[in-house]
Formats: structure tokens, C-alpha cells, sequence
């Protein structure tokens, strides 16, 4: 069973908030796998992005469509990531989004319906372009690897109830995996 976290792209990057943030915004669109890892292991942190010809940036991203669009977002998220990086004392709410409850997660408050709301807190919430799939693929896969000493047991993601499906069945494999619960 636990191959099928072995497999999730967010799950192989989760120490690293830089690739969250760009394999989120690879995937919420489109499945931009083998687009994100031969970005990242061309150009392996956010200075080296930023210093890539962006050129060679759009032609990786080519098969995605807005290749172009994206290959500018890449470059201002590493820059940004890098003049203000995501920190905890440091979070800010995003704008108004559609979540959900932050009741505990269950499967009677998983399929109630969402409503509107701030979005909690988080060390990404002042980046361009981050919305509720990257702050939640955020908060479930990485919110613990900028301040381990102070949340080592990442209880965050099970406050986490995405509209995603993807998001959804992985929450649904971890919830079985380390809790032994039915989400």
C-alpha cells in the first residue's frame, strides 16, 4: 500500500515548498509529470530557474499549452520564492476562496458542501497564482518541513478537505495508511 504514496509526484517533493509549489501548478491543470521533473532536474532551484533561458523553458513546457504564460509564471514564483520565502511567521490569509469547513475531516464533513470562506493561513498564501489547489496540496504534503520542531507530526493535513480529486484520493490513502481510518 504504501507505493501508492511512492508514486505521488507532491509526495516525492514534499521537503521542498519550491517544487510543491510548481508541480501544483503543473497539475491542477493538466498531468505535467514528465514536464516538471525534467524542468527541476535541469534547473534544481529557484535561482537556477531564474537564471534559465527561457527559451529552453518553453519548448519543456511546450506540450502543456500556455507554455509561454507558464514558463513567466515559473521564473516570478522562483524570484518571489526566493525575495520573500515562505516562512511561518511570516503567513498571510489569500484572498476569499471557496473551501471547506475547517471541521475535522471525516466522511460525513468530506461531502457536505463547501462554503466561503477565508482560506487558513499559510507560508505560500502571498504568492502569484496560488490558489486552493497549491495551498492545499501545500498544507497536506509539506506544511511541517519549514518548521519541524514546532509541528513534527504534520496533523495539518487532516484538516484538509480538497476539491480535488486527486488530492482527495490520496487523503483517502493516507487516512487508511497511518490512521487505519476510513476517510
Amino acid at each position: 500500500i504504501s507505493s501508492f504514496a511512492d508514486g505521488h509526484m507532491l509526495e516525492s517533493v514534499r521537503n521542498d515548498p519550491w517544487k510543491v509549489l510548481l508541480a501544483s501548478r503543473m497539475l491542477n491543470v493538466t498531468t505535467g509529470r514528465a514536464a516538471f521533473w525534467k524542468i527541476v532536474n535541469r534547473w534544481p532551484t529557484p535561482r537556477e530557474l531564474i537564471d534559465a533561458p527561457l527559451d529552453e523553458l518553453v519548448e519543456l513546457l511546450r506540450p502543456l499549452g500556455f507554455y509561454n504564460k507558464r514558463a513567466k509564471w515559473f521564473k516570478e514564483i522562483s524570484q518571489r520564492y526566493i525575495d520573500d520565502p515562505p516562512r511561518y511567521a511570516n503567513s498571510r490569509p489569500e484572498a476569499e476562496l471557496t473551501i471547506a469547513s475547517q471541521r475535522p475531516c471525516t466522511r460525513q464533513t468530506r461531502s457536505r458542501a463547501r462554503v466561503s470562506s477565508s482560506y487558513p493561513h499559510t507560508p505560500i498564501s502571498h504568492f502569484p497564482g496560488v490558489g486552493p489547489y497549491a495551498l492545499d496540496s501545500f498544507r497536506i504534503f509539506c506544511r511541517s518541513s519549514l518548521e519541524p520542531e514546532a509541528d513534527t507530526t504534520n496533523e495539518v493535513w487532516k484538516q484538509v478537505m480538497p476539491s480535488d480529486k486527486e488530492l482527495v484520493r490520496y487523503l483517502k490513502w493516507k487516512w487508511a495508511y497511518e490512521e487505519h481510518k476510513i476517510w
